[in-house]
């Protein structure tokens, strides 16, 4: 197991040395709080994955969600499988197609009582397809939600109409189309970019793109790639649809113990914040390990890509994307390593750095086991990190957290107990507990409204500094 504290050098008043961390590895961030600003859209947080609708069903997932919607900001959930039998919504009889829609509008009433919205992916069921039939389907399926919950609503949810698995898709994409925006032509519909490239005379709002780079791959692969989509689009007949990419941020399978240890948060963090030409939203690959379907690794850590593990222990990714939530909605200043933003509402500062050790070349790393993933953890050297602010409030209080090794880590507080695999009720309360034990230190800005922090940063650590 790995036990490297971060080593806090000089936590507030004048700066202080950065030790013996070289000079060109030092993150500076310096801002004054009155500056002009840009504005920082949080594409981050327009949606999250959350499986099939029958796994939305478990009260588990929902107490999940809850967690995730609250704490990471998330304003919507993706959701496939809306007409799979274990849902219950859609049966064929006798060449007839029937919709029943009560699990359905329970799921939906509790996502909106959190303030969420649906991004539905409608897979079309085959006898629809083959009967062509697709748009009386269609237009039923959102008529009962136009009414249900109005078209004010309606137009924060997103309809991607998912390929058939047999069938023309160019015609069930525009039969399906022309369902939606007869209900409302504010309703939002796309479809998968491959698929809607070169179809032309269509309402497409958003393309979906689903990438995670693959083992090895460049430390830009995931701005490459970015650049490649952007292009299809422009050439694809749509060049005003948005781009909703999928992953990006992490590594998608199973199995990669990355996901469940402390280098996820930072890496998250480069690869949301220094995209460059971001997407119009990332979604993340799912909130828990809950959503991962069927086939899923058993196992309190089995390398699962949820921010959470199926038992609600949150993971350092987690907090990566909880840290995303409290930046500011404007930008001051961005370096390699970190980010200053100051909140429009109130004229505060978040600032948020985090070190992915240089010697890491690649858009993500992959580890077979938590062992592997443990000695990830421990490679890397400490990067200075030298913080100047002005124009705080006078004597205003500001609050550092820390994630590293020792903090907020789960998987590492799991194995320090010894790596139970069925952890018993207190031991698991234990584990939900510790997941959340941040470092956490109070300092104050001086009577002039400035405030200078120097600190070594621990290879893989996260600092979130906010004034309160």
């Amino acid at each position: 197991m790995i036990l490297r504290p971060l080593a806090l050098l000089c936590v507030g008043g004048a700066a202080g040395s950065l030790g013996a961390t070289e000079p060109n590895m030092t993150i500076v961030l310096n801002a004054d709080a009155r500056m002009a600003a840009k504005p920082l859209r949080h594409f981050w947080s327009a949606a999250s994955d959350g499986g099939s609708a029958s796994q939305a069903l478990r009260a588990t997932w929902q107490d999940q969600w809850h967690v995730a919607a609250a704490e990471c900001g998330f304003t919507s959930v993706g959701l496939e499988g809306l007409f799979e039998p274990a849902v219950q919504t859609y049966r064929n009889e006798g060449g007839q197609d029937r919709l029943d829609f009560s699990a359905l509008d329970d799921l939906f009433d509790r996502l909106l009582a959190e303030n969420t919205h649906p991004a539905l992916r409608l897979d079309l069921p085959a006898p629809v397809v083959a009967a062509g039939r697709v748009g009386p389907f269609v237009s039923r399926f959102v008529q009962h939600y136009e009414d249900r919950y109005g078209s004010p609503e309606l137009r924060l949810w997103s309809f991607e109409i998912g390929p058939p698995a047999a069938g023309d898709y160019v015609g069930a994409y525009r039969s399906a189309a022309a369902a939606i925006k007869a209900a409302d032509p504010q309703l939002r519909v796309g479809g998968p970019l491959p698929r809607l490239v070169g179809i032309a005379g269509v309402p497409v709002d958003f393309v979906t793109a689903r990438y995670f780079p693959p083992v090895g791959a460049p430390a830009d692969a995931i701005a490459i790639e970015i650049r490649r989509l952007r292009a299809l689009v422009a050439a694809g007949g749509c060049p005003r649809a948005q781009l909703e990419l999928t992953g990006g941020s992490s590594n998608a399978p199973a199995g990669d113990f990355v996901h469940d240890s402390l280098p996820a948060a930072a890496w998250i963090l480069r690869n949301t914040l220094e995209l460059g030409d971001a997407p119009d939203v990332v979604r993340y690959g799912t909130f828990s390990d809950q959503a991962e379907g069927a086939g899923a690794a058993h196992g309190i850590f089995h390398g699962g890509p949820g921010l959470m593990n199926s038992e609600g222990v949150v993971k350092p990714a987690f907090h990566a994307y909880r840290y995303l939530n409290a930046l500011g909605d404007e930008l001051l200043t961005a370096a390699p390593g970190g980010i200053a933003t100051r909140r429009k509402s109130s004229g505060r500062v978040v600032l948020l750095a985090y070190n992915v050790p240089a010697e890491q070349t690649t858009a993500w790393p992959v580890a077979a086991d938590l062992a592997a993933a443990d000695r990830l953890a421990g490679q890397g050297a400490p990067r200075g990190l030298s913080i100047s602010l002005s124009g705080l409030r006078p004597g205003g209080q500001i609050l550092i957290e820390v994630l590293d090794v020792n903090h907020g880590n789960a998987s590492e507080a799991w194995e320090r107990m010894g790596a139970p695999a069925e952890p018993t009720r207190p031991a698991l309360a234990v584990l939900q507990s510790g997941a959340r034990e941040m470092r956490l230190e109070y300092r104050q800005a001086d009577e002039l409204g400035r405030f200078a922090f120097t600190a070594a940063l621990a290879p893989w650590a996260v600092l979130l500094l906010r004034e309160l």
